[in-house]
């Protein structure tokens, strides 16, 4: 059973992160972990974005949250194309 916790609304912040992640040239998936240092531990992310892709490319589907622990996001991006993308998150935790 789950731990349950009792958390106020002043007891939230928002943070933000950023990452790096490499498709590989011939494409696929890449798994990415964003640490928000800022937080003992994150209730729910609000925004995840590809915020650029160097060289452009319009092949890269929206990245998926798969798993969240402590402060750190695990997720994935898929692209069709080799580019480095650059991330950015925000949450809201504790």
């Amino acid at each position: 059973m789950a731990e349950r916790r009792l958390i106020r609304r002043g007891d939230l912040n928002y943070a933000r992160a950023t990452a790096t992640a490499v498709i590989p040239v011939g494409g696929g998936t890449v798994i990415v972990s964003m640490t928000f240092t800022g937080l003992a531990g994150i209730e729910m992310p609000l925004f995840v974005r590809v915020s650029s892709a160097v060289p452009p490319t319009a092949d890269i589907y929206q990245p998926v949250v798969h798993s969240i622990s402590g402060n750190v996001v695990g997720l994935s991006l898929r692209g069709g194309t080799g580019t480095t993308l650059g991330l950015e998150a925000f949450v809201l935790g504790y």
